[in-house]
């Protein structure tokens, strides 16, 4: 039964979802069944139905993978009744190419004009179905009618022998997207770098001329209803191609597109062919209303299935895959869009937001037309921001270094000698005038965030050299060993095999990235080896509770256990007490995988001593603290990773050092969200708890802070849980 406080839609998408679960289920459900309680939305619920079940029809009859299928030297053997049709002797040297649902291509001479082109001819086996030539009749409208350098011209419209329609149109020889995508893919981990890169911005300059076309065709009225790489070709000399228009419909033009200089199209054939769910278009590609068998569709859906596309650019696989059209169905109707960085490597964060962006489940949250779409992705390729995405200071500050290298090195100089001089001139200063106290206030910003930002870019180097470690299939040959290592001899050898792994990868990464110690996981959390100058081992222990194996922000008790999985993403443990070090401890990790299998995880030990940063800042004269921000294994915030002025700072153990923490004040200036750089100035009495007690002291001092932001691999910036003070006394 319904619920009479929802509203129609409400109502009827209620409806809807009772009629799919009992097809599921192999049940039938008629509309008058499920209208029982509201008959007042009968005749909706059978529009809605009818329209679904077109949807469903059309899916049972196509295939799952690409419609058109070229043919070699066995071209013959597959063609059943799709026989070399006879033309007058206009054409001739005719040969078969490819087949679809709708219609076969050949390949003909055309002998006054001396040239190859492409004869498209409605199917045999469809030859006496109505719909199916109006919609022939349609796409050879619509794609003669379309005059844009991104759709193939039509030369001529005429009739076989038997009365089947045909048009003939330019021959193009290349390939399709899709298939350049695929071996893109396929060769990429063969790829350094810069040809990468080469070889994307080949494809996604293919993929903006083809939002461009469809734009075009957006501008004139008419929705494609079935893009998809398939439908791009590409052609030997750079011309990208939008065809298959066999779905096409007119839908009017939109009010934005009415000043332009384009005519609404509306094609005359096919009359009876306009409805918008008549043919649904292909499953990995369509848009959640078009799933939903919705009977209005607009360039939106257009733009879902270029983000679609999109989407398999980047990562080689279309988002949603499923056993049954049902459950594909309900996938893309959820709109639960996995994100292109956890499908593939190297998919970088802007583009992983333009993509996300076209494929929004609602309509209206969309880019506004295909152009914006385009427009966005040469941003990118231009280094400059994209609409969709707010830029942050740092990273106009990134985009600008990198346009101006040799001058940002200098200024970076220029930033440390400037905060050392600044230092001591508002010293000097501080009691004679207001603006001394102004520039004291900027040094003490400005080498706060000028230390973040160098941590920032620490921590994510340490990252990146643990993923480019978890790569090596060296490693993912032990773990495959650790796995099927049943003996002590077996078990020996690997642990043996594994230190010297890890022995190596550590020597080689200490020389800019120091660390205490390198471990590996298996995917139980078993330990398998360690490197470290203690020499201290720990082979065939679990430390599966460990938040640096599982990536929770706390480590578990013996009854939580379950929850211990491998970590899905880079992460960074909360501080804890090490066996070594006199200063507390954090661990970078990341998962090593095989594809979609998690092996286990590979970490990194360091203390806050082994960052340059706060080195740098240590020598300015200055008091420097790093806070954690996050719960420490007691479950307390605020702790302080490194203070440049106690004198513990030894990376070997010596004694029990007390913790000591942020005042509970200061933390709360700390904590809040809306303080601007500007603003991130305090004047304090007790800026440190040891114990539990407060550590008053006589002098007032002047802090400023900055958080720690990262990029973990592939992802967004974000907060690491990190906070840089910069202080002096007054």
């Amino acid at each position: 039964m319904t619920d009479p406080t929802m509203s129609s839609t409400q109502r009827l998408d209620d409806l809807l979802d009772r009629w799919e679960d009992a097809q599921a289920a192999g049940r039938t459900l008629t509309a008058e069944a499920l209208c029982a309680d509201c008959p007042e939305l009968l005749d909706s619920l059978r529009r809605r139905l009818a329209a679904l079940q077109a949807v469903d029809d059309r899916l049972r009859t196509q295939s799952w993978a690409v419609a058109s299928q070229p043919i070699g030297d066995a071209a013959e053997a597959s063609l059943g009744d799709d026989v070399v049709p006879e033309l007058d002797t206009r054409f001739d040297q005719i040969r078969f190419l490819a087949h679809g649902g709708l219609g076969s291509v050949f390949v003909a001479r055309d002998t006054k004009l001396h040239r190859e082109i492409a004869l498209k001819c409605v199917r045999r086996k469809i030859a006496h179905d109505e719909p199916s030539i109006d919609r022939f009749l349609v796409e050879a409208e619509v794609t003669g009618r379309l005059d844009h350098p991104g759709i193939v011209p039509v030369y001529g419209l005429g009739r076989l022998p038997d009365g089947r329609p045909f048009y003939a149109m330019r021959y193009i020889q290349g390939e399709s997207l899709d298939d350049a995508a695929s071996r893109y893919h396929a060769e990429t981990g063969k790829l350094d770098e810069g040809a990468r890169r080469m070889a994307l911005r080949k494809l996604l300059t293919h993929f903006v001329a083809a939002c461009q076309t469809i734009a075009y065709a957006h501008r004139r009225g008419i929705v494609h209803r079935d893009m998809k790489p398939a439908h791009i070709l590409l052609g030997r000399y750079g011309e990208t191609l939008v065809v298959d228009w066999g779905l096409a419909v007119p839908v009017g033009r939109e009010e934005r597109f009415k000043d332009q200089l384009e005519q609404t199209l509306m094609p005359q054939a096919g009359s009876q062919t306009g409805s918008s769910t008549d043919g649904a278009g292909t499953p990995q590609y369509m848009s959640p209303e078009q799933a939903a068998g919705g009977v209005s569709l607009g360039p939106a859906t257009d733009i879902y299935s270029l983000g679609v596309t999109l989407y398999k650019v980047l990562t080689g696989r279309v988002p949603f895959a499923a056993e049954s059209f049902h459950d594909l169905r309900q996938k893309i109707l959820r709109g639960d869009v996995p994100p292109p960085g956890r499908q593939a490597r190297h998919v970088p964060q802007a583009l992983e937001a333009i993509c996300l962006k076209a494929m929004r489940r609602d309509p209206r949250d969309r880019y506004a037309t295909a152009l914006h779409l385009a427009d966005d992705i040469e941003r990118f390729f231009a280094d400059e921001p994209i609409s969709i995405v707010r830029e942050t200071l740092s990273r106009r500050l990134a985009r600008w270094a990198r346009r101006n290298r040799s001058t940002a090195q200098g200024i970076v100089a220029g930033l440390v000698m400037i905060a050392l001089t600044a230092a001591l001139a508002s010293v000097l200063l501080l009691q004679t005038s207001r603006r001394a106290q102004e520039a004291r206030d900027m040094s003490l910003g400005t080498s706060a965030t000028f230390a973040a930002r160098m941590l920032g870019q620490e921590a994510e180097a340490r990252w990146s050299a643990l993923a480019f470690a978890a790569a090596d299939p060296e490693l993912h040959a032990l773990l495959v060993r650790a796995a099927d290592a049943d003996d002590d001899d077996g078990r020996a050898k690997l642990y043996a095999d594994v230190e010297a792994w890890l022995q190596r990868r550590k020597a080689a990464s200490d020389v800019r990235l120091p660390s205490g110690s390198w471990a590996l996981l298996d995917a139980r959390g078993v330990h398998l080896g360690r490197a470290a100058a203690d020499g201290v081992r720990f082979p065939g222990r679990s430390f599966a509770h460990r938040s640096y194996f599982h990536g929770l922000p706390y480590e578990l008790g013996e009854d939580e256990l379950a929850k211990a999985v491998p970590l899905q993403s880079p992460a960074m443990s909360p501080a804890y007490e090490s066996t070594v070090f006199t200063l507390p401890t954090v661990s970078f990790s990341v998962p090593v995988r095989a594809g979609e299998e998690i092996l286990g995880v590979l970490t990194m030990s360091v203390t806050a001593a082994e960052f340059s940063a706060l080195e740098v800042e240590r020598r300015g004269g200055r008091r420097v603290l790093l806070i954690d921000d996050r719960p420490d294994s007691q479950r307390r915030t605020g702790l302080v990773l490194f203070d440049s002025s106690s004198s513990v700072q030894e990376k070997s153990k010596q004694a029990p050092a007390p913790r000591l923490y942020l005042a509970a004040e200061f933390q709360e200036r700390l904590a809040n969200p809306s303080a601007q750089s500007g603003e991130r100035v305090l004047e304090h009495r007790t800026p440190l708890i040891a114990d539990g007690t407060s550590a008053h002291v006589s002098q007032r001092w002047t802090a400023a802070w900055e958080p720690v932001v990262a990029r973990r691999r592939s992802g967004s910036p974000e907060s690491i849980g990190w906070t840089v003070v910069v202080e002096q006394n007054d």
